[in-house]
């Protein structure tokens, strides 16, 4: 049994997850790294490393990355958050 990394690689080349899997040759850690793959459908795909040597790097297309989370607000267009004259009003105090 070896140690094996698996570095799982985001939509951007930034790698948000490491795991580690005692394997007994490439042939099970190719295994683990399609399962872990799988499981992660935001990842982009998968390096596994034993010591310093690389095993093999796995990628998928793309259009099969699932996005994460809900879309930045730096993607709205301006007009659905600007504040337009005359949009708003401003609050009453409660009257005793």
């Amino acid at each position: 049994m070896s140690l094996y990394q698996f570095h799982l690689i985001g939509a951007y080349g930034d790698r948000p997850t490491l795991d580690f899997s005692d394997c007994a040759d490439d042939g099970e850690a190719v295994r683990e790294g399609m399962s872990q793959l799988g499981q992660h459908g935001s990842a982009m795909g998968v390096e596994i490393w034993e010591g310093d040597r690389l095993v093999i790097r796995m990628e998928r297309a793309r259009s099969e990355v699932l996005p994460v989370g809900p879309p930045l607000l730096a993607a709205r267009t301006p007009d659905a958050w600007s504040l337009r004259a005359g949009s708003w009003r401003p609050a009453k105090r409660p009257q005793r």
